[in-house]
Formats: structure tokens, C-alpha cells, sequence
């Protein structure tokens, strides 16, 4: 039976649905960087626990200010006031105190008068500017106060986002689990980069590229070869479920007698949810369930494979781990080359997105050199079923792949 060519939306869908989140670990905070909230995130303390001075300059009573404005009565300075003096100060009528950038503002001030508005003599300020009530005080609870909530399931744990939680003391987060990935190359003609290459064979690129891509979002990675034999690809399988949340395969997915993946993975018992893709490059792209870990059947193509996880098995292993939205991140860009397709299949184009004269661009690259086009590309644009040709000038989204 001929098996069906299913469209890339309706594949990335499926590839969606199939996955699930990974168990929920604690991390500590300052090793949380790109992992995705498993739990909200609650605060307990006001942030800042008081209010606090944004510049450097001199704490005022509201009631001593008419005084200062006429000129007649300077007011002395009593002392100074850092960060990290922890001691609460009150001011008392007819003073002031200097209060520094980050320190707590004493009781009973209401402003804090830059020192670029205060003229000094003999220890006494003199107002040289009005300033207006709540002038560079930043109040207790600002940024944070308690019961809020300041991060929620699903966010990703950027350094700001850190910086935020750790601001409310938060010494520790529970996270999804990033996937551990198996990767397995297939094909007697594959040697590893390092080793002697007999005539015929080539460098696992493909392997070292996803590798790096792996590594590249935080996963874990164990690196596997088998050839074009039944049994070694079986034994493969079996040493990555062992150890594995997810395998990839790179290879052996298409029809020919030396294309045995999709027969190792039927004998194995695998549940497919989908096999061939009207996808180019990439219509060799497969994926499916085997004994409850996802299976992600990549063409051995360089740039086939390479289209395939950036679209199908890269948002896959993301949604494994949290991710809301596991996509590339896209701009508008100007196309500077006509481009033509055959409707009905989902094209992916490798180019070069860029700014020429403060318009962003991209140039979509002629796949005469596979390798080299796709080692300088920085994005790439996905053409959609129903578009057959684009002509220079139009406007369209790219995916940015740097």
C-alpha cells in the first residue's frame, strides 16, 4: 500500500499532539537559564522591602520646603544615608539627611532633591529647584509585593525573568525536564569525523549539525551509528530507549531496498503517526511512538534533514520540554530573488536574511552548494502550499535559524 503524503501543517499538528511534557524537576535558580516553568511562582516579601532613594541627593520634609524656597532658612544636613544601612532613620523637622542611590529613604520624607538642585553652604542646603512630592523614591513593593504572582507555568526562564525571581528571594523553581535525545545515524557509508574514511564513505555532518543544535537548547545528547543492516539499527533503538526521552534517525526513510528504518520500527511494534510529507526538502520525514518515546524519522539529505528538524523534530523536542510556543522566531523581510514552487507542497528555502539601506531583506540561497549555503545561512523561508511564485520585492516572513 502507497503510503499518504500528509501536508507539513497538518504533520507539525500531529507531531504536537503527540508529544507530552516531560516530569517536572526543582532546579536552583542560578542554574534555571532556559528552562520552562513547571509551577507559578509566588512572592512573599515586597521588592523593594522599602522605599528607596533613585538618585543621590537629600531627603525633604513636605513642611520644610517652603522654607527652603524663600531662601531664609537652610536646612541642615544631619548625615548620610548608603545602601545596605540597614539601621531605620526618621527626619526630623527643620533637617535633612543625604540619602544615596539604592538606600532606604528615613521616615517622614516625602522627596529626595537631586544634588544638582542643592546649593551647600556651611553644611546647610539651599533649594536651588521646586521638586514635586514623591520625587525620586521608588516605594516599598514597586517591582513586587506578596501573594503575587510573578512568573506562571509556561514561562521561559530568560536572564531577566531570573533576575525578577531572584529579586523575591526565590531560591528554587520546578521546571519541565529537558529531553535527553538519542541520535542515530544510519548507512555504511557514514565515519565519524576523525576517523579514517575509506573510499565511499563520508562525515556524519548531519549528526554533528543536530548534535550541535541539541546542545544548543540545553538537551543532552548520546550520539549513535548503525549501518545499513536490520539488526544494527534494531540494537541502536533498543541501547536509546534504554537511556533516552527521544530518538531521532537520520537516513534509511525513504523506499529503497537499503532503506530500512520504517521496517526495523514496524517490527519493533511502533505506533507511526505519519510517514511521508509533501514537503520539499524533507519528504522523506517520518514520526511516531515506540513504547511511549517519539521517534523522529529524518531524511539523510543535508538539507532535507536539517528542514525537517527545524520544523517538525526541533518544536517537537521543545513541547517535551514546556514550550509554549516551540517555533522559530520570525521577522518581515523583502525578498530580493524570484522564487517558483509546484503547488500543493510546502517548500523550505535556506537564505540569508539581512539589512541593506535600513530595509530588512532575504536572499534565498540556489542549494548549488548545499553545505556551504546552509553553514552561512541565518534564516529560511517557508513557501505554503498554495503559493507557486514570489517576485523580488514582496514582503514575507522568514525564520531565523541563527
Amino acid at each position: 500500500m502507497k503510503p499518504e503524503l500528509i501536508g507539513f501543517q497538518k504533520a507539525l499538528k500531529l507531531t504536537l499532539e503527540t508529544v507530552a511534557n516531560l516530569p517536572e524537576i526543582k532546579v536552583p535558580i542560578v542554574a534555571s537559564q532556559g528552562y520552562v516553568l513547571a509551577r507559578e511562582v509566588i512572592s512573599k516579601i515586597n521588592v523593594p522591602p522599602f522605599s528607596t532613594a533613585t538618585r543621590d541627593g537629600y531627603a525633604l520634609r513636605s513642611d520644610d520646603i517652603g522654607a527652603l524656597k524663600s531662601g531664609m532658612s537652610p536646612l541642615p544636613c544631619l548625615g548620610t544615608i548608603a545602601a545596605g544601612d540597614f539601621k531605620p532613620l526618621s527626619l526630623t523637622a527643620g533637617t535633612t539627611l543625604r540619602v544615596l542611590t539604592g538606600a532606604r529613604v528615613p521616615e517622614g520624607a516625602d522627596r529626595i532633591v537631586a544634588d544638582e538642585y542643592v546649593a551647600i553652604e556651611n553644611k546647610k542646603i539651599h533649594l536651588k529647584k521646586p521638586v514635586p512630592p514623591t520625587a525620586n523614591i521608588l516605594p516599598a513593593g514597586t517591582d513586587i509585593n506578596p501573594g503575587m504572582c510573578i512568573a506562571k507555568p509556561g514561562d521561559l526562564l530568560t536572564p531577566n525573568l531570573i533576575g525578577l525571581l531572584a529579586a523575591s528571594g526565590c531560591p528554587h523553581v520546578y521546571v519541565y525536564r529537558k529531553p535527553e535525545v538519542a541520535i542515530i545515524t544510519t548507512g555504511d557509508e557514514i565515519a565519524l569525523p576523525g576517523d579514517k574514511s575509506d573510499q565511499g564513505q563520508v562525515y556524519a555532518s548531519n549528526l554533528m549539525a543536530l548534535n550541535a543544535w541539541c546542545e544548543k537548547l540545553g538537551m543532552s545528547t548520546k550520539l549513535l551509528i548503525a549501518g545499513d543492516n536490520k539488526n544494527q539499527i534494531q540494537n541502536q533503538l533498543e541501547r536509546a530507549i534504554s537511556n533516552s526521552d527521544a530518538i531521532i534517525t537520520i537516513g534509511g526513510s525513504w523506499k529503497s531496498e537499503k532503506d530500512m528504518v520504517h521496517k526495523v520500527l514496524a517490527s519493533m511494534k511502533w505506533k507511526q503517526v505519519y510517514r511521508h510529507l509533501r514537503l520539499i526538502p524533507g519528504k522523506s520525514t517520518g514520526m511516531g511512538i515506540l513504547r511511549s518515546m517519539p521517534v523522529f524519522i529524518l531524511p539523510g539529505s543535508p538539507t532535507a534533514n536539517m528542514a525537517a528538524f527545524l520544523l517538525l523534530a526541533m518544536p517537537g523536542l521543545k513541547a517535551m520540554a514546556g514550550h509554549q510556543s516551540p517555533f522559530l522566531t520570525t521577522v518581515q523581510a523583502r525578498l530580493d530573488r524570484k522564487i517558483k514552487k509546484k503547488p500543493g507542497w510546502t517548500k523550505v528555502i535556506f537564505g540569508r536574511f539581512h539589512t541593506l539601506d535600513s530595509d530588512n531583506c532575504f536572499t534565498p540561497y540556489s542549494r548549488k552548494s548545499r553545505l556551504r549555503d546552509m553553514a552561512s545561512a541565518n534564516a529560511i523561508l517557508i513557501l505554503s502550499e498554495e503559493s507557486t511564485e514570489i517576485n523580488p520585492g514582496t514582503i514575507v516572513c522568514v525564520h531565523l535559524i541563527s
